[in-house]
C-alpha cells in the first residue's frame, strides 16, 4: 500500500541512464498541474510545504512511500507478508539508487519496527499496537469469559434436565394413576355388565318366528336406562387414552352392552314406525359384529338375527307393493297408488312412504 509521500531521482541528462540519478528531492506528495504550466514538467510539494518541479525527461524514478499507517491489523503471519513485501522492493531501490538510500533506509526502518514488535509478540489491533503482556492479558480475559459461559451453559443444561427428569416422573406418575383410575372404571364396568347380562333375558317371542313388527317386543324402561347408561360407560372407556390391552380384556362385555343398546334401539323404532331405520340399525350391527363374542351372548345375537330376518322378509314384501304404487302414479292413477303406498307401510314401516302418500294427498287435492 503507498501513501503519498516518497523521493523523485533527477538525472542530469534525459539520455542518461535512469541508474546515473545525480539528485533525490523527497516529496510530501505530487502536486497538480495548473492550467497555465507546461505539460513537460512534473510538479511536487516538498517536506518543508514548498512546491518544486522536474523536468519529466529528466526523471529516473519516482519511488513513493510505502502507508505503514495503512496496515491497521497485523495479527498473523499472512497479514506481515504485504510489509515483508514493501521492505523487500525498498532494499532492492535503495540498492539500484544510491541517493535514495537515506531516505528509504527511514521508511524500511519504520516497516522493520512493524515487524519486529510482531515477532516480540505484539499484535496490532485497529491501528493500535498491543503488547505480547497485555495480549496474554486478553486472551486470559477471554478464556475466563469463554469458561464462565461454558459453566453457565452446563449449569443450565442440568437445570433443565432437572426439569425434565421431574416433568417426565410427573407424568409417568400421572399415567399410572389414569391406568389406574381407567383399570378400576373398567373391572366395575365389567361386574353391571355381567349382573345386566345376567337378570335381562332376551324377550322369548325373539326365539319364535317373527311374523310382524307387533312381535318385536320392547326392553322394560328401567332395563332400557340401565343399558344406555352402561354402555355410554363403554364409549367413555374406549374414548380414553389408556392401556388398550386393558380395554381389549373387556372387548367381550363391552360388545354384549352394545348389542343390548342395539337390540333395545331397533324395537323402539319398530315401534316408533321406522322399521327401515331398525333394519339399518340391526345391519351396520350385524356387519360389524357378526358373531358374538362367546358362548354366553349366543342367545342375544340369535335375537338380533331374528329381529333382521323379519325386517329383511317385510321390506322386501313391502317392496312389491312400492313398485306397483310407483306404476300406478306414473299413470296417473294417484288414488290406488296411495292405496298401495299404505299397504307397504302397514308391512314394513317407513317414514319415508309415509312422507310419499302425504304428498301424493296433497296434490290430488291440488294443495
Amino acid at each position: 500500500m503507498y501513501g503519498e509521500g516518497g523521493v523523485v531521482l533527477e538525472k542530469q541528462y534525459e539520455w542518461a541512464p535512469q541508474t546515473e540519478a545525480v539528485s533525490a528531492k523527497e516529496f510530501a506528495h505530487q502536486a497538480t498541474r495548473g492550467a497555465w504550466e507546461t505539460g513537460y514538467r512534473e510538479y511536487f510539494i516538498g517536506t518543508d510545504g514548498k512546491r518544486f518541479s522536474v523536468e519529466s525527461s529528466k526523471i529516473a524514478k519516482v519511488i513513493f512511500y510505502p502507508d505503514v499507517g495503512a496496515y491497521t491489523d497485523i495479527q498473523d503471519e499472512s497479514q506481515l507478508s504485504p510489509i515483508l513485501a514493501d521492505i523487500s522492493e525498498l532494499k532492492a531501490f535503495a540498492a539500484k539508487y544510491q541517493l535514495a538510500r537515506p531516505y528509504l533506509d527511514r521508511q524500511i526502518a519504520k516497516l522493520t519496527r512493524e515487524v519486529s514488535l510482531f515477532r516480540e509478540g505484539a499484535r496490532k489491533i485497529g491501528g493500535t499496537w498491543h503488547s505480547a503482556a497485555e495480549m496474554a492479558r486478553k486472551r486470559q480475559e477471554a478464556a475466563d469469559r469463554e469458561a464462565k459461559l461454558e459453566a453457565a451453559r452446563k449449569a443450565e443444561e442440568e437445570r433443565l434436565a432437572a426439569i425434565h427428569a421431574d416433568e417426565e416422573r410427573a407424568a409417568q406418575e400421572r399415567k399410572a394413576a389414569e391406568e389406574a383410575a381407567l383399570a378400576k372404571r373398567a373391572a366395575e364396568f365389567k361386574k353391571e355388565a355381567i349382573d345386566l347380562m345376567a337378570n335381562t333375558p332376551v324377550p322369548a317371542t325373539d326365539f319364535l318366528e317373527l311374523k310382524s313388527p307387533n312381535d318385536v317386543k320392547q326392553l322394560p324402561a328401567a332395563t332400557q336406562e340401565r343399558i344406555s347408561a352402561l354402555a355410554e360407560k363403554a364409549r367413555g372407556l374406549h374414548r380414553e387414552n389408556g392401556n388398550e390391552r386393558l380395554i381389549e380384556a373387556y372387548n367381550s362385555h363391552i360388545l354384549s352392552v352394545s348389542a343390548m343398546e342395539t337390540r333395545g334401539k331397533v324395537a323402539r323404532e319398530i315401534r316408533a314406525s321406522n322399521a327401515a331405520a331398525a333394519l339399518a340399525d340391526v345391519n351396520s350391527f350385524l356387519k360389524d359384529n357378526p358373531s358374538p363374542p362367546s358362548d354366553a351372548q349366543k342367545d342375544l345375537w340369535k335375537s338380533l338375527v331374528s329381529i333382521r330376518s323379519l325386517c329383511n322378509r317385510l321390506d322386501q314384501e313391502a317392496k312389491t307393493h312400492i313398485e306397483k304404487a310407483q306404476s300406478l302414479s306414473s299413470s296417473g292413477r294417484a288414488g290406488d297408488a296411495i292405496q298401495e303406498f299404505q299397504i307397504a307401510n302397514r308391512i314394513f314401516p317407513d317414514p319415508k312412504v309415509a312422507d310419499t302418500i302425504k304428498q301424493l294427498r296433497e296434490n290430488s287435492l291440488g294443495l
